[in-house]
């Protein structure tokens, strides 16, 4: 199992920044960004895969609209030859409020994108909404078995729930009460033994 840490140019906490790949506002610098992993092929670097609102997580339907996948699909395509160049690759980390937020889009953007510079990190967990809680192994499993084949490696972390109203959400993390990690780690395992699984980090 690997943490989900590691030093990206000047970064050293393993911390995703606010402002890491808001592709609403096109922040898309590779600087700050989670991680790279001896592992996994050098240079590969874990990503959000981007968000529309004024925080990372906060609910913006703009994100699960056909133009989110558009900003998405023009962000990817302005970097791939940067990339190319540098010999890096992004894996893009899906998450419930983000461009990529469930297993639909995920496998669009691997049919469309996979290849030497930009791959998917599963994380079934980070999926999913609080209303989902009481279901989550179907969820998980559902996702796992339509994703694992498509992923480059998958992304473990519990989650517990946290905040109140209208943004109530998941608190992703390496423990986890409502969804116990070994759960979920165990899951991708019986579905994919080989893939690379990296365990969260509590930074989200």
């Amino acid at each position: 199992m690997l943490p989900l840490r590691g030093p990206v140019g000047e970064n050293r906490s393993g911390a995703v920044t606010p402002t890491t790949n808001q592709i609403g506002r096109s922040k898309w610098s590779s600087a700050n960004i989670l991680s790279a992993f001896p592992e996994l092929a050098p240079g590969t670097t874990i990503v959000w895969s981007g968000w529309f609102g004024d925080s990372a997580f906060e609910r913006d339907p703009r994100a699960w609209l056909p133009s989110g996948w558009d900003a998405l699909a023009t962000a990817l395509r302005a970097q791939r030859e940067r990339l190319e160049h540098l010999g890096s690759r992004w894996l893009l980390r899906p998450h419930a409020r983000h461009v990529l937020n469930d297993p639909q889009r995920c496998a669009k953007f691997a049919d469309t994108f996979a290849g030497p510079v930009f791959g998917l990190a599963l994380d079934p967990v980070a999926m999913l909404e609080p209303g989902m809680l009481e279901k989550w192994e179907d969820h998980v499993e559902r996702a796992v078995a339509r994703l694992a084949p498509l992923a480059a490696c998958a992304v473990v972390c519990g989650a517990d729930l946290a905040g109140a109203g209208e943004n109530h959400f998941l608190r992703l993390g390496p423990k986890g009460a409502a969804i116990p990690v070994g759960a979920v780690r165990d899951i991708i395992r019986a579905r994919a033994p080989t893939l690379p699984i990296l365990d969260a980090a509590d930074s989200e």
